[in-house]
């Protein structure tokens, strides 16, 4: 049986012109190795995590992802999470790194081309929603309930293609981030002593549009795109 593994980036700090430190990002990766751990039971030993000395260079991250590339086994569920700068040019949406940029189109081709059977992506960055998930999964109801579990990626991303992505006010923690935290580990989607992506999706979509309502001159509308059949189970 399959286990979970994750890639948990933050970028705080940056020697790029015109992209200022943000030194809350530490902060995010810290709670979504909790979130991780406690809430959908991810083994410390399953996790990579760049960013605990607040630079992530383009090579750590390529050297991270060759890394996790190692450790994915046929049956796992792979989770990657990011935060940091993010960036749009000539209409491509780009990770900002300590020292470069890198296509955020090409991270999640690598990723869907990891043999994992589930792939879970997570952008907390300003203009998150410029991508674009290839093709949907072909979903055969005549297969067993393992089957069912679902085989492709989804992407979850902070905020849409023109909208900047906020810290959480008078928190150290980015607001995305923060009610991701929430829904990762609130108890209220436990059914039969799991856990699935659907459940988080909508407990998290939920609260950023309460958020919203509440908060009309500080609103996120975050994005959520996948190609898989079914659900993940955690």
């Amino acid at each position: 049986m399959g286990t979970t593994k994750a890639l948990i980036v933050g970028v705080s700090e940056y020697f790029i012109d015109g992209a200022d430190n943000l030194f809350f990002c530490k902060n995010d990766i810290i709670a979504m190795q909790d979130a991780f751990i406690y809430g959908l039971e991810v083994a410390e030993k399953d996790m990579i995590v760049c960013g605990l000395t607040n630079t992530v260079t383009a090579n750590d991250l390529i050297t991270a992802l060759k890394g996790i590339e190692r450790i994915v086994q046929d049956d796992d569920t792979l989770l990657f999470y990011f935060s940091g700068h993010g960036t749009t040019l000539s209409e491509k949406h780009y990770l900002v790194l300590s020292d470069r940029l890198i296509c955020t189109q090409d991270i999640i081709s690598f990723l869907d081309a990891i043999s994992a059977r589930n792939k879970v992506i997570f952008l907390d960055c300003c203009f998150a929603g410029n991508f674009q998930v290839d093709g949907s999964a072909v979903f055969d109801m005549e297969s067993t309930v393992r089957d069912f579990a679902g085989k492709g990626y989804a992407v979850f991303a902070s905020s849409n293609a023109s909208q900047v992505s906020r810290l959480y006010p008078n928190k150290s923690i980015s607001l995305f981030t923060d009610f991701l935290y929430d829904a990762i580990t609130s108890k209220c989607t436990i059914r039969n002593g799991k856990k699935n992506l659907n459940d988080i999706h909508k407990l998290l979509f939920l609260l950023l549009e309460t958020w919203n309502k509440n908060n009309p001159n500080c609103v996120q509308f975050p994005i959520y795109r996948a190609n898989i059949g079914g659900t993940v189970f955690f």
